[in-house]
């Protein structure tokens, strides 16, 4: 009786563990996928970035004849700042109403 008891709590912790280790490797593989795509973003982003920097300084820059060149990129930065944060609340809208 008393084997038969420890037995049936072996099996039990096992089942468990097997559960455990399944949503472990679930979580680990879903967590795996978005470093990646995080990190290739990343560098489409930078990339953009170096594009649009060089786009400002040889075409806007230089036909504009602004003076004050920081200040000109200080505004440039807080426009897309701006921008960008419009952008992320629209996109979070939307997932937010879904949960």
């Amino acid at each position: 009786m008393f084997v038969q008891k420890a037995r049936d709590k072996l099996r039990d912790g096992a089942n468990i563990s097997k559960k455990h280790a399944s949503y472990f490797k679930r979580e680990f593989s879903k967590h795996t996928i978005l470093a990646i795509t995080t990190s290739l973003s990343l560098i489409i982003g930078l990339f953009w970035r170096d594009a649009i920097q060089s786009f400002v300084d040889d075409f806007l820059v230089a036909e504009i004849n602004i003076n004050n060149v920081y200040l000109y990129k200080l505004g440039v930065a807080l426009v897309v700042t701006v921008v960008a944060v419009v952008v992320l609340i629209m996109i979070a809208k939307p997932s937010k109403e879904e949960s």
